[in-house]
């Protein structure tokens, strides 16, 4: 049985996705749930949201940067420009998509979060490119 060397960058991927569009699609009220404190996940959201780290706006540049060597991976062949101007396209049709859910809107503030999480992305990519020059020297 041969196994599909596509299979797990495409796993990782597909899940990255899915949790960003369930985000996304998800209406305001269903979202206030995730920070109620009724529940133990509510309970450190509201918590993180009191500190420096926001859950809301670090979600942004953490799922962003983590496409950019999910996809990097799924397709070797993509150049860092291709890599940042596929994720600013999914980024504004993200941010488009939700103007017509209930309780929800575009935003530059989030879009702008996801750039500096495809930005932080490839500046990974390339440190640990720049790493591995330097250990085959």
């Amino acid at each position: 049985m041969t196994r599909n060397p596509q299979f797990w960058p495409l796993a990782c991927t597909a899940f990255t996705l899915v949790i960003l569009l369930t985000a996304l699609l998800l209406p305001s009220a269903a979202l206030a749930w995730f920070y109620s404190k009724d529940h133990l996940l509510g309970q450190v959201l509201s918590y993180l949201e009191t500190t420096p780290f926001r859950f809301d706006r670090d979600f942004h540049v953490v799922i962003f940067a983590w496409l950019v060597p999910c996809l990097k991976w799924l397709r070797p062949r993509l150049n860092p420009w291709q890599i940042a101007a596929a994720l600013a396209a999914l980024a504004t049709v993200g941010e488009l998509i939700q103007i017509p859910i209930p309780g929800r809107s575009a935003s530059l503030e989030d879009f702008t979060y996801d750039m500096i999480g495809v930005g932080s992305g490839l500046v990974a990519l390339w440190a640990r490119r720049w790493i591995a020059s330097l250990r085959s020297r």
